[in-house]
């Protein structure tokens, strides 16, 4: 189980419901991985690190409470984990010079691949703009039935980018987890704080 599953469940569980959870949750885990086909590198890291112990974990809530519960538990989780890493990641980042120009090229590195669709729009001085119209979680978490669970990623860009800095300004309408065809990014460089 990744770590801060792991820990979210001890602080929130007895001892007793921790072991049956984490038990449960590591056992499906294993086989999950073993019985993964996904060749490509980049695509088997992601659903080695983050989409199967998610669903494991999820799976493994279940059997201790109602999947309405797990699903509170894995928001509110998923969520704390994305304020306290991704977040602060990117409030660190937006204090060095020409931000905008690094935060662009580290959304294209990240969205290269196979597992991601992406329909470029605009990448200049003023703005990132793109739709991603197939990713890597909604299909993995699709064939897993667990759909529901790519919204809680999708949420994520919300939680990381909204108001992150006064140097961006993200803009979404719609998201594949929240139900629509394609997820919007907009990205605005803001002037007076990027020196454009």
């Amino acid at each position: 189980m990744v770590k801060y599953m792991d820990n979210y469940i001890k602080y929130n569980f007895d001892k007793q419901i921790t072991g049956i959870i984490h038990t449960e949750a590591e056992a499906e885990l294993v086989e999950l991985k073993k019985k993964c086909v996904e060749e490509n590198k980049k695509n088997r890291n992601t659903l080695f690190k983050v989409i199967f112990p998610t669903i494991s974990l999820y799976h493994a809530l279940q059997t201790q409470m109602s999947k309405q519960k797990a699903f509170e538990h894995m928001s509110k989780m998923i969520s704390n984990n994305t304020k306290e890493t991704s977040r602060k990641m990117y409030e660190r980042i937006s204090k060095l010079p020409n931000f905008f120009f690094l935060f662009k090229k580290m959304f294209v590195i990240g969205l290269r691949g196979e597992g991601w669709d992406v329909e470029w729009i605009s990448n200049n001085k003023t703005s990132l703009e793109f739709n991603v119209k197939r990713c890597i979680y909604n299909d993995a978490f699709s064939q897993y039935e667990c759909s529901e669970l790519c919204a809680l990623y999708c949420n994520n860009d919300h939680i990381t980018f909204t108001d992150v800095t006064p140097k961006i300004r993200f803009e979404r309408k719609g998201a594949i987890g929240y139900g629509n065809d394609i997820c919007d990014f907009h990205f605005y460089a803001m002037k007076k704080n990027n020196n454009i």
